[in-house]
């Protein structure tokens, strides 16, 4: 029996369906894994019990330099699931970003829409390929758009916060 933890936020739809998945794999799949996962967001901190597990890999989603830190430490196979700025070492499973902003792009275009606009976060890279991608492809289609650029580095507003 393999052991994984799930470390993979629960707070957003994204990563419940990424658990989804993992549950319909292993229920249509069995593979022989036993998994450990808890309720937690993109900014929890490290699991209480991740120091003394005794697993054998790692599925994670995660912003948090500690985060990093702690999977380093227990030198297992790990996939990170959300982006490769935390975990440049690590394999990366994700989006293929430049198709999503050239198929939004199309899809815009397609319905006849003629004034673009993008709210563009830079926390991430993959947020910029995506606006880079619906960019270039707009152009390519003879328009252009506005882009609106959030401001202090997060990805959530201030006022949100």
């Amino acid at each position: 029996m393999k052991r994984v933890a799930l470390l993979v936020e629960t707070s957003r739809s994204y990563g419940r369906e990424i658990l989804s998945g993992v549950r319909q794999y292993l229920s249509e799949h069995p593979v022989g894994w036993q998994t450990s996962f808890e309720l937690r967001d993109l900014q929890s901190p490290v699991p209480g019990w991740l120091r003394s597990w005794q697993g054998d890999g790692v599925l994670v989603r995660t912003d948090s330099a500690a985060m990093v830190q702690a999977i380093a430490a227990l030198n297992l196979p790990t996939i990170e699931l959300r982006s490769m700025r935390r975990h440049p070492g690590h394999p990366f499973v994700g989006m293929d970003n430049d198709a999503i902003g050239q198929m939004a792009a199309k899809h815009f275009v397609d319905l006849g829409l003629q004034n673009f606009a993008v709210y563009s976060l830079t926390v991430e890279s993959f947020f910029v390929r995506r606006r880079d991608a619906f960019l270039v492809s707009l152009r390519q289609r003879g328009h252009d758009a506005e882009v609106f650029e959030q401001v202090g580095g997060r990805e959530k507003p201030a006022e949100y916060l």
